[in-house]
This record gives structure tokens, C-alpha cells and sequence, in this order.
């Protein structure tokens, strides 16, 4: 899989933070071709506590947090906004449940390997895998602790 050249080089940047994992999502690396101005997505998961000292790094670096509907108790989503020669967003999925966070990576390898360009199929495939949903009007299973 050729995925696109990164816009900020975030495997240098995260491979400095004490974090357990990462890997690239979203339609940057799922789709082939990738959509044109797509973001650059990250899933990261950190230790449990961890967030705040991750918030504190990812700001130094001009991150900031974005709230509802991208944050929730699960998820923290930080954005940063760079301004070469098109303006395009790298977001960081912030993850401290390991299940969670496998759960995102599968939904990611899956829509990968099935070469979902439509958007509305990426995200039933994160609803069904990630929330348990398996209709639109399916309010998915309860997150899970730990």
C-alpha cells in the first residue's frame, strides 16, 4: 500500500512520545487514490493517565483539542492546522483503552482492504465495528472500560 507522502512528518514526531502505539486512518490511507484534500488522521494510544501530559505536548506542538462530536470519553481529538501550500488538518485520535483502540485499527484494515472511496460506507463500518451498531437507528453497545 503507497500511502501519500505526510504533510507534517508525524511517525518522527509521535516515535519521540512516551505512547504505546500509533498508526495512520481515515481516508488518507484507506482510499486508493486517497480523496484530494484529505487529512492527515492518527490513532494513538497512550497509557492510562497519560492524556494530560500527551495534551500538554501535543499543544507545545500547535495541537489543540476539539470537542464534541470528535471528543468523548472514549476518544480525545487534537487537530493541527498547517499552512503550506494548501491548508490541510492532521488529526490525532487519542486512545488509552487498548480495546478501543483495536477495535479503530480493524475498522481501518477493513475499509482499507475493501477500498471504501464512499464515506458513508467508512463510517457504517466504524459504527458496526467500533460501536456495535448494525443499523443507522442502532444505538450501538455501551464503550467499555479498561
Amino acid at each position: 500500500m503507497n500511502s501519500p507522502k505526510p504533510i507534517f512528518h508525524m511517525p518522527t514526531f509521535l516515535a519521540s512520545l512516551p505512547i504505546e502505539a500509533y498508526m495512520p486512518f481515515g481516508s488518507w490511507v484507506s482510499c486508493r487514490p486517497a480523496p484530494i484534500g484529505a487529512d492527515e488522521d492518527w490513532l494513538v494510544l497512550v497509557k492510562p493517565g497519560y492524556a494530560p501530559e500527551l495534551k500538554k505536548l501535543l499543544e507545545k506542538r500547535n495541537f489543540y483539542p476539539l470537542g464534541a462530536p470528535y471528543s468523548d470519553a472514549n476518544m480525545l481529538v487534537y487537530r493541527r492546522v498547517t499552512r503550506l501550500v494548501h491548508r490541510k488538518q492532521i488529526d490525532i485520535a487519542v486512545f488509552d483503552n487498548k480495546i478501543l483502540y483495536a477495535l479503530n485499527k480493524l475498522a481501518t484494515e477493513i475499509c482499507t482492504e475493501m477500498n471504501l472511496l464512499d464515506r458513508a460506507a467508512r463510517v457504517a463500518v466504524f459504527d458496526s465495528v467500533v460501536r456495535g451498531k448494525m443499523h443507522p437507528n442502532d444505538s450501538g453497545r455501551p464503550a467499555e472500560a479498561g
